[in-house]
C-alpha cells in the first residue's frame, strides 16, 4: 500500500524487510525419550546443541545433519523506517478522516 500525507503531500508505503536471520542445524533424530513432551524435546535439543558446539570446538568438523537459514521479516513504514502500525485519524475541520502510519501520519493511498 502506498502512504501519502494530505499536509506534507509525502508518499511512501508499508514494506516488508529483513529484521534478522539465524542459522538453524538439525539433529539427525531425536530419541523416544526426548519426544515424549515439548519440554523434554528442548531440554535435550539444548544438551545437543552443546555437545555440538563442543564437537565443533574440538574437530573443527561441520559434520551435521542439515543446517538452513532462518529470515525474519517485519514490515515497516517506506517512509519513516519505523515498526508499520496502521492508525485511523479522525476527521477534522480541514481534513476527511484517513487511515495513515501511526508514528510519520502518512496516508494510506490505495494504489499500490
Amino acid at each position: 500500500m502506498a502512504i501519502k500525507s494530505v499536509q506534507s503531500d509525502i508518499t511512501t508505503s508499508c514494506i516488508k524487510v529483513l529484521a534478522d536471520s539465524r542459522v538453524i542445524i538439525d539433529p539427525n533424530y531425536i530419541p523416544f525419550h526426548a519426544r515424549r513432551n515439548e519440554e523434554d524435546k528442548a531440554k535435550w535439543l539444548e544438551e545437543w546443541a552443546n555437545e555440538l558446539v563442543s564437537f565443533f570446538h574440538d574437530h573443527r568438523s561441520m559434520d551435521v545433519n542439515s543446517a538452513s537459514v532462518e529470515r525474519i521479516y517485519k514490515e515497516q513504514c517506506k517512509h519513516c523506517s519505523k515498526d508499520w502500525e496502521p492508525e485511523l485519524f479522525e476527521a477534522t475541520k480541514d481534513e476527511p478522516s484517513y487511515l495513515g502510519c501511526a508514528w510519520c501520519g502518512a496516508v494510506v493511498n490505495e494504489k499500490d
